[in-house]
């Protein structure tokens, strides 16, 4: 097939359905006859530039019947990228949003091929045979749409340990007159000083960061080195231009330097491909207010790249995503001197707790490669517990019906195995048999259980905020009925945290009864909506960059268990019972309180076990039973399935264990 080609939008355009060309979101119509393509499935390849924020480009495809369908595609993470998809019948227009920001940005699309099924089927069954069966199974029962989300599932991404062979296929050149052609003003470019402390033993002949930087298409730089480090730098004019002697390695690391340039501790073995100071570069001049830069990282010779999450309020607790090489706008780290604790794990503690979370900026590309692991994930001190959370009381809401040996576990477990004091029970019944009504007989005279009677269709919504209206703790505890619970602490941290000033909703690890994982978070976009990571793993599974051994922010959790201070509840008028009533209300909720300013929280330390769907089931068209759900979800909040900020872009939205995406 003919190279496509891609076109801005015009005039009427710039309207329909308030897609196209708005403000922040540029639309570029693919010019080629859609006919060709339509009801068909294709391979779409495409570059864009190294310079651009890297988000997943969204395709939208327009229809004969005037519906609009879309889908967020693969991540150029290395300046390429493959995007699997089906074209809809009747298909007549197709556009791409490349980035999500206003400005000048680079896009190109190279080859669109078509796929035929038998292909697709081929490499799901050697990747994944049950789910690649289920698809066909589901194409049996003529449940199409369920049968296309397994068979992406069935595909899967590529495994991390490809990791060296992915990035080869997908790395084009850096092209400084082409794609990545410089955009900021010259005056707006920063100056980067490395600095090298007497710690730094390397040589010249192995400072392989140093060859890169001679190499690399940025020139405005210098390393400041003590008078007393050993390094042999040797005599090359070329270098020599770039040092900058501190005396005893005491000076002013910004010496001369402007508040808007940057400051970085210099890892002498490591290596920067030859976009990463440009992309840095204009980052920097495009967030001013940014006072901290860090970068995706990977080490030569090993499998798995460190993808990072975009840094949160709550990532100075636990596990920092920073990494081995940080970039510091000189105007925060003046007066810092050229001495071993510059950028040491404490400095930067103590540096990260002065500097806001928004001003701590993410720069979603491998600026760096080391040439070994040596402890990225730096560890950093924990904010101790507040004591006072047992004070704290908490209202535990269940909504049930029939299922009496389940709930009668839970029960069991919040009044005979829970250690907090001040603990109310809300079971909110939907309309149960004689035989569980009895059973609630021998719970009523107990003083610490209320039994609220909602009959009629079941809306989990509802139920939820029916209870949360006469709850009356200060911290809402929503359970599911087929929680076991494991231990008598499990709440005490939930509630900790549900209790702080930036947090909305916090959720529990947990366990399917094989010990195995259910849930330790949530991310936005992953199947199309929104899907649990790290599903299926060991339970003392670490997870990706170790995030399941720390407290860490998420965009959503699952509504089976989770903790949210009642008042902010409040503020958000609950779960949405009248859009989502079953499906994806929980993860509506979660992202409605982030809208509000308080983030949602996994918290590993809470871990129960979960019989997913004892009560309520599996469905075999989950797109048919709550295809409404789905479609008001999806369309309220397109722009977090696009861009989940703690799930990186290049990692694939269709595999529940970390993936590269393609």
């Amino acid at each position: 097939m003919t190279r496509p080609q891609l076109s801005p939008h015009s005039g009427t355009e710039a309207t329909v359905n308030g897609w196209i060309a708005t403000s922040h979101r540029p639309w570029m119509e693919l010019v080629m006859s859609a006919m060709e393509i339509q009801g068909t499935w294709i391979c779409m390849s495409y570059r864009a530039s190294y310079l651009d924020h890297l988000v997943r480009p969204l395709i939208r495809f327009e229809t004969d019947d005037g519906t609009d369908e879309w889908d967020a595609m693969s991540a150029p993470l290395f300046g390429m990228a493959r995007w699997i998809g089906r074209v809809p019948d009747k298909t007549r227009r197709i556009f791409i949003s490349p980035v999500d920001r206003a400005g000048p940005f680079g896009f190109e699309v190279d080859a669109i091929t078509p796929i035929s099924r038998a292909q697709l089927l081929a490499r799901a069954f050697r990747r994944n045979f049950k789910t690649a069966a289920m698809a066909l199974g589901a194409r049996f029962i003529h449940a199409r749409q369920e049968a296309r989300q397994a068979l992406m599932f069935a595909r899967g991404g590529t495994p991390l340990k490809a990791y060296a062979a992915w990035r080869g296929a997908l790395e084009r050149p850096y092209e400084p007159h082409g794609l990545d052609a410089p955009r900021c003003r010259p005056e707006d470019r920063p100056h980067i000083r490395f600095v090298i402390s007497p710690r730094d033993k390397n040589a010249r002949g192995d400072a392989a960061i140093v060859s890169s930087l001679l190499a690399g298409a940025y020139d405005n730089w210098s390393l400041c080195v003590s008078n007393d480090a050993p390094h042999a730098f040797g005599t090359d004019p070329q270098l020599v231009s770039h040092v900058v002697v501190a005396p005893s390695g005491q000076s002013d690391v910004t010496d001369g330097l402007r508040l808007q340039d940057l400051v970085a501790r210099l890892d002498m073995a490591a290596h920067l491909p030859a976009y990463a100071l440009p992309t840095l570069i204009e980052t920097a001049a495009r967030e001013m207010s940014a006072q901290c830069f860090y970068g995706d990282e990977d080490c030569r010779g090993e499998s798995s790249p460190e993808l990072k999450p975009d840094w949160s309020q709550f990532s100075a607790n636990g596990s920092s995503p920073l990494g081995r090489l940080v970039y510091w706008r000189a105007g925060t780290v003046r007066g810092v001197q050229t001495s071993a604790e510059f950028d040491s794990p404490a400095w930067r503690q103590a540096a990260v707790a002065t500097i806001p979370a928004d001003d701590i900026h993410h720069i979603r590309r491998v600026l760096v490669s080391h040439a070994r692991e040596n402890g990225g994930q730096v560890q950093l001190e924990r904010t101790e517990e507040d004591a006072s959370t047992s004070q704290v009381s908490v209202s535990v809401i269940i909504p049930t019906k029939n299922q009496i040996g389940l709930l009668r576990k839970c029960l069991d477990g919040l009044r005979f195995g829970t250690d907090h004091p001040i603990l109310e029970i809300v079971i909110v019944d939907n309309g149960s048999d004689a035989r569980t009504q009895a059973f609630y007989a021998t719970l009523r005279d107990e003083p610490r259980i209320t039994i609220l009677d909602v009959p009629g269709d079941f809306n989990f919504s509802a139920l939820c905020n029916a209870a949360a209206d006469i709850a009356k703790g200060a911290c809402l505890v929503f359970l599911n009925n087929d929680i076991e619970i494991l231990g008598g602490n499990w709440l005490h941290p939930l509630v900790t945290h549900a209790m702080q000033d930036k947090v909305g909703v916090v959720g529990a690890k947990l366990l399917f009864s094989s010990g195995r994982i259910q849930h330790a978070g949530v991310a936005v976009g992953l199947g199309g909506y929104a899907d649990h990571v790290s599903h299926g793993a060991r339970a003392d599974d670490p997870g990706y960059l170790s995030r399941l051994r720390n407290v860490h922010e998420v965009s959503a959790v699952t509504g089976a268990c989770i903790a949210v201070e009642a008042a902010k509840f409040r503020a958000v008028n609950g779960f949405d019972a009248v859009n989502l009533p079953v499906e994806l209300n929980d993860i509506d909720l979660c992202l409605r309180l982030k809208a509000a300013g308080w983030g949602t929280i996994m918290c590993p330390d809470s871990v129960l076990i979960h019989h997913q769907s004892a009560s309520r089931g599996f469905s075999l068209r989950p797109f048919e039973r709550y295809g409404r759900e789905r479609s008001y979800f999806r369309a309220r909040w397109r722009d977090v399935i696009r861009d989940d900020p703690f799930f990186h872009p290049a990692l694939s939205l269709f595999s529940t264990e970390p993936a590269l995406d393609g």
